[in-house]
């Protein structure tokens, strides 16, 4: 008990408060501070050390001094005067209290700091995004290949598992913006950047790339690369090589190597790629010879085999070529691709994707996808395709969890938040899911689809109002026709809702019989609905797919006939 009343006369638990209340202040500030200046993660863990190190000493000097305003002066030699200006208990709860307030401010201001994208997690610590490389070359005319230059080089960083690399498309959304380096930082979630010039002249070529820490816009390295077009692989293979040396990353495995063809299959290639991107009609047919031209001169070039394939089922989406010839070109070419490569993770999402929208197998997309995702843990439409499948058969947490990885990979594309709001929205979480659509808005407010998932969002949330004036901003008319007959009938404009309906049927039953049996279903008119859903499996009609989980489809849920549906489209197992 004595030696109780003397450890709170020294103030020592008054010390240990405080120097525990410091430590904690000084952790949050070096952890946020460091990455500025630069400096390794390793330096953060060397201030807990030291820290931790210190506390003892801290405890053992508080037993032993008094701190007067002269200085630490032993206890046991502290005369009369002295004691009565020894720094007591309520001096040290006024130096913690301030401690803790500075401390609550920080916190407040990391939370409320409106730089920060409310749907991405904190970044890793080791987390990039590959700038498209700028084209430097004389002419002008080699952007495609400094394209896809770069994202050659994400498509091998990805394979890291210590690496988080942003997908392409959030990375590339910033060419051209005018942001700053630590802007781009904090738009997508990341702490290094990676961004290179491409100088071709005939088979020269000459390569410079910088890796820069995102926050304090300082150079991390940077090196130039002058080589032969035959050497572009090896180009790629010492860049990957060197952003890891230069994190310090701790591999499991080796610096995945780039795939390897000719030179000239190569350029072909990735002019072929740059123009399927685009995908209208010219594009489409020039991108299908310039990749055949590839696979003349390398017939077992994996990424050719599978972006032709691509470029097929885009082309029956332009009506270019039957549903029935491009499928099954597109098939036998990713059967070709994965006998030459069974570790190739696109290979298996594209045959998953077909899988599901074309044979309606959700089973065998289920096992297709998963190996896919396997295979590329860190291909974010690989992600996405597997959630689309977890949420379309029902499993709508697991969906959730994959739509959230692949908003932390692909931070600024749009169709992922509106993926994201619909899986809320499907699990009743109508204000999480306004959120996410809201953010859909900000990025993309005339795309495809955006307003009408706004307006299912509004409706579920009983707000047919503002559900109708969402629709009607929607873009696609199909969808806006729908939008406005689901809103029109809560408001009760039953005369209204008709027309909406009737023009519809007239404009889009062919393509969207699903949706018109989703209008039905929602009014009540079971009847209708099943007999709209039989002209959809007549079409072969995609939509489908979405039955099981589809909250507009809740009104034939008690009918005989909802359970023969769900077997009907391999929503559950034969057996079961």
């Amino acid at each position: 008990m004595k030696l109780f009343s003397e450890l709170r006369r020294r103030n020592v638990f008054r010390v240990a408060s405080g120097y525990a209340v410091f430590s904690w202040l000084l952790i949050e500030i070096s952890d946020t501070i460091f990455p500025y200046l630069a400096l390794p993660q390793w330096t953060v863990t060397l201030v807990i050390t030291l820290l931790a190190l210190g506390f003892p000493l801290v405890l053992l000097l508080s037993w032993i001094f008094d701190l007067t305003p002269g200085g630490l002066v032993r206890t046991d030699e502290l005369d009369s005067a002295q004691a009565q200006q020894v720094i007591r208990g309520r001096e040290l709860d006024f130096i913690i209290i301030s401690a803790l307030l500075l401390l609550l401010a920080y916190l407040l201001w990391d939370k409320f700091n409106s730089n920060r994208n409310p749907f991405l997690a904190e970044g890793a610590a080791s987390s990039i995004a590959i700038l498209p490389f700028s084209d430097l070359s004389q002419q002008g005319d080699q952007a495609y290949f400094a394209d896809g230059l770069s994202e050659e080089i994400l498509n091998l960083l990805a394979h890291i598992d210590a690496l988080q690399v942003t997908a392409r498309t959030s990375s590339f959304a910033m060419r051209d913006k005018g942001l700053t380096i630590p802007e781009i930082g904090a738009m997508l979630g990341v702490t290094y950047l990676l961004e290179g010039t491409v100088r071709k002249a005939g088979d020269q070529l000459r390569v410079t790339t910088k890796l820069i820490n995102a926050q304090s816009g300082f150079d991390v390295w940077t090196e130039s690369f002058d080589r032969t077009m035959s050497e572009v692989f090896t180009i790629q293979d010492e860049i990957a090589s060197s952003v890891v040396a230069a994190l310090k990353l701790t591999l499991l495995d080796q610096v995945p190597t780039a795939r390897t063809t000719d030179a000239e299959a190569y350029q072909l290639f990735l002019q072929g790629r740059k123009l399927a991107a685009d995908r209208n009609a010219d594009s489409l047919r020039n991108a299908e010879s310039l990749l055949q031209q590839a696979l003349t001169i390398d017939p077992l070039y994996v990424p050719a085999l599978v972006e032709l394939s691509d470029v097929y089922v885009n082309q029956a989406n332009a009506s270019l070529l039957s549903f029935a010839d491009a499928f099954a070109s597109a098939r036998g070419l990713l059967d070709q691709a994965i006998s030459i490569d069974p570790t190739y993770g696109p290979a298996y999402a594209q045959l998953g994707r077909i899988k599901l929208y074309y044979d309606w197998d959700v089973v065998g997309a289920d096992v297709i996808i998963q190996k896919a995702l396997d295979l590329d843990s860190g291909d974010a439409r690989i992600i996405n395709n597997a959630a689309t499948l977890a949420s379309n058969r029902g499993r709508l947490e697991q969906a959730l969890e994959l739509y959230q990885r692949a908003i932390k990979l692909d931070p600024i594309r749009h169709n992922l938040y509106v993926n994201l709001a619909l899986t809320q929205y499907k699990m009743g979480q109508q204000d999480a899911a306004l959120v996410t659509i809201n953010k859909a808005l900000e990025l993309s407010p005339q795309a495809y689809g955006v307003n009408f998932t706004h307006a299912r969002i509004l409706l579920a949330r009983g707000q047919p109002e503002l559900a109708l004036q969402a629709a009607t901003a929607e873009t696609a008319e199909w969808w806006r026709l729908q939008g406005q007959a689901l809103a029109l009938h809560d408001l009760g404009q039953s005369e209204a809702e008709a027309l909406a309906l009737a023009e519809l049927i007239e404009k889009h039953a062919d393509n969207w019989a699903y949706q018109i049996a989703e209008i039905c279903a929602y009014h009540g008119d079971v009847e209708m609905a099943f007999s709209w859903l039989e002209q959809a499996y007549r079409n072969r009609d995609g939509g489908l797919i979405e039955m099981l989980a589809d909250p507009l489809m809740n009104n034939l849920h008690d009918d005989s006939r909802w359970a023969e549906w769900v077997a009907r489209m391999g929503f559950v197992e034969p057996t079961q």
